[in-house]
């Protein structure tokens, strides 16, 4: 659920990061908690009243099994409450009844510390972060993506006397992930985050070392956001006039080849690659070559390497199949060679039994 009040806010306690600590929120928990704040009643300062169906509902949490999206909210409902973050009042079954939910204020007092191996100092946790509207609508609901955004804007809050870095490893623990998922999770709000990678050092030992990442929040304006729209629009009327121009039924007729060719967004695969080669529509040809051509002028070097990839793979396919076919041909000629050969040796007709019997 989308909040339009710019005026409504969430605080989230940073013991909230506190990995290790009994404060510690894992992702549903982080995002209901603040969602429960952008819900709260006008005149009800700390106090929500709702229930699980509607928490279902507004953090889009809905799947086609009704039963394990409810056991989900419940279970980030328990998680906060056994770690003093709400109390929740309701009578009966918590997944069926009306829920009277009052949010700790408390908590924005507690501090806490996590010691680790790898590092000198533990980590202190304190204080809280304001999450604004708009910040809270640029997670999309994922409460991995909110726990991002809340943390590189605690950490790199003006009001810190230091130029606070985050390492991977610090992310694993404050998300409770892996390495590889920390680094997908962080990949997908580059929209959003900005990363100034580490400087590279030599160590004590003469070894190359790099600093940890710092982070920094981007400025998301409501003009940047029409913008973005606005192109997005231009961009789908283009592919709708392209599509009328298309006559290769087989591109026509699989939406997904088409926009291997015609969107930008689309990442090439073999068979769009295939098909763009092999088509016999003028319009077609035009509109993947500019494609093509893009993709060697881009900056990304990914790009030109897909580029040169794609047209390796395509010249192997068509080499393979010259083989094939020169196999199948040297059968074929085989084959008819055998049906036309005559053998040399002719039957006698009057080889016959009877010139062995007796008149």
């Amino acid at each position: 659920m989308k909040m339009n009040n710019k005026k409504s806010y969430a605080i989230m306690p940073n013991v909230a990061f506190a990995f290790g600590t009994r404060y510690h929120l894992n992702k549903d928990e982080f995002m209901l908690f603040a969602h429960l704040q952008f819900m709260k009643q006008v005149g009800g300062e700390n106090t929500t009243f709702t229930m699980v169906d509607m928490l279902v509902r507004g953090l889009e949490w809905e799947t086609s099994t009704k039963s394990r999206d409810k056991k989900r909210v419940v279970e980030a409902l328990a998680g906060l409450e056994s770690k003093g973050y709400i109390s929740i009042d309701f009578n009966g079954k918590m997944s069926k009844d009306i829920l009277n939910i009052f949010i700790n204020k408390e908590m924005e007092r507690f501090e806490a510390t996590s010691s680790v191996d790898w590092k000198e100092k533990p980590f202190s946790f304190k204080g809280f972060t304001r999450i604004e509207w708009n910040e809270y609508n640029l997670a999309e609901q994922n409460g991995y993506y909110l726990m991002i955004i809340t943390y590189v804007k605690w950490r790199t809050n003006p009001d810190l006397k230091y130029d606070y870095k985050i390492c991977i490893r610090e992310w694993e623990n404050v998300l409770n992930v892996s390495d590889k998922t920390a680094r997908d999770r962080l990949e997908e709000c580059h929209r959003f985050i900005t990363k100034i990678s580490g400087d590279h050092y030599l160590d004590d030992h003469g070894q190359v070392k790099q600093e940890a990442n710092r982070y920094t929040m981007q400025t998301v304006t409501v003009e940047s956001n029409i913008q973005k729209i606005t192109n997005e629009a231009v961009a789908e009327k283009a592919l709708d006039k392209a599509f009328e121009k298309v006559t290769d039924i087989e591109i026509k007729t699989n939406i997904n080849l088409f926009n291997q060719i015609f969107d930008k967004k689309t990442k090439w695969k073999f068979d769009g690659y295939k098909a763009w080669k092999e088509t016999t529509c003028p319009f077609v040809k035009e509109g993947g070559q500019k494609k093509i051509d893009s993709m060697y002028k881009s900056s990304n070097k990914i790009a030109c390497e897909v580029a040169d990839r794609l047209e390796r793979e395509y010249q192997e396919y068509l080499s393979k199949q010259k083989q094939q076919s020169e196999w199948l041909d040297r059968q074929m000629a085989s084959m008819d060679e055998h049906e036309a050969y005559v053998p040399s040796y002719v039957p006698n007709p009057c080889n016959d039994i009877t010139d062995f019997l007796d008149d």
